[in-house]
Parts: C-alpha cells; sequence; structure tokens
C-alpha cells in the first residue's frame, strides 16, 4: 500500500446504523484524508457494496485526482480477512458496526462516526467519536460539513498532522 506513513481504513458502509454520513459526505471526509500526504486512505468493500462504491466514487464532483491515492480493497466477506488488514491499520473510521468494533478489540485507534445512544452500548477502545445528531436522511448539508470536519480534527490531533 502506497502513500503516506498512516494507515487509514475509513469504513462508509452500514446495513443498520442509519445515524452515518451520506456516500457524497464520506466520499468528501475520504477526499479530505487523502489530501493529506501522511495517510494511506483505504476502504475495504464487500461485494454488496463494491460496484455501487466504484460507481459513486467515478460520479464523485469532488477533487478526483486525490481521491485517486484511495487503496480500495475488495473483500470476500472473510471475517478473518477484515481482521487482518484491521490488525495493520493506524486508525479505523467508522459508523457503529463490525469494523469499529474489531478494531477496539484490538486496541487499534479509532474514530467513531456514532448517535450518542450508540457510545453507551457499543463504546470503542479509543473513546473517540464525531457524534450525528440524526439520521442521514435528515442531516442538513451544514451538519454533514461539521461532521466531516470535526472527524478530521480528531484524526489530526491523533497523528499531529
Amino acid at each position: 500500500m502506497g502513500g503516506g506513513g498512516y494507515k487509514i481504513l475509513i469504513n462508509p458502509f452500514s446495513n443498520a446504523c442509519q445515524y452515518t454520513l451520506s456516500q457524497k459526505g464520506w466520499l468528501k471526509l475520504i477526499e479530505q484524508i487523502c489530501q493529506n500526504s501522511l495517510f494511506t486512505p483505504i476502504v475495504i468493500t464487500y461485494p454488496k457494496v463494491y460496484e455501487k462504491f466504484i460507481q459513486d466514487k467515478a460520479e464523485y464532483e469532488g477533487n478526483t485526482q486525490a481521491l485517486s491515492r484511495l487503496v480500495i480493497i475488495k473483500n470476500d466477506e472473510k471475517i478473518l480477512n477484515l481482521v487482518a488488514l484491521i490488525e495493520q491499520m493506524d486508525c479505523v473510521i467508522s459508523t457503529s458496526t463490525g469494523p469499529i468494533h474489531i478494531a477496539s478489540n484490538l486496541r487499534i485507534p479509532s474514530i467513531g462516526l456514532y448517535p450518542k445512544f450508540d457510545m453507551v452500548r457499543w463504546g470503542t477502545y479509543s473513546k473517540d467519536y464525531v457524534f450525528i445528531p440524526r439520521p442521514k436522511v435528515s442531516l442538513s448539508p451544514k451538519q454533514e460539513q461539521s461532521i466531516i470536519l470535526s472527524t478530521l480534527a480528531k484524526l489530526s490531533i491523533k497523528f499531529r498532522s
């Protein structure tokens, strides 16, 4: 995996948690991380989401040159592959879903994009959260941008970038 020194796994996928960014919001966050040469941004997909993510990335109207630094790994739904990948990461950014819980169990630093009510039930090892106030369908562009900026600020603090 080329790029910067810090490997950052970004998980924009969530089947159950509706308190998350829109796909466009996730791509904006990924784009910003891609612009920092300290980081190698990585997204691991699985068969159900791979094609749609590739299509969304291709249709994204932001800085596509920056997004070219994104490493996309197509997993085959095998949990041990996911665990092995997370074990190599310096940080995981995710909603309240499997990858961030695996990272917590492996003591990998993380930034959880969570609704407040999930923090109590699904707290992380790092205890580092950006709270999402409402489901993604109800988030305003301003709220989504605030979540993205807060996430980037936390990432910057973690790695003093």
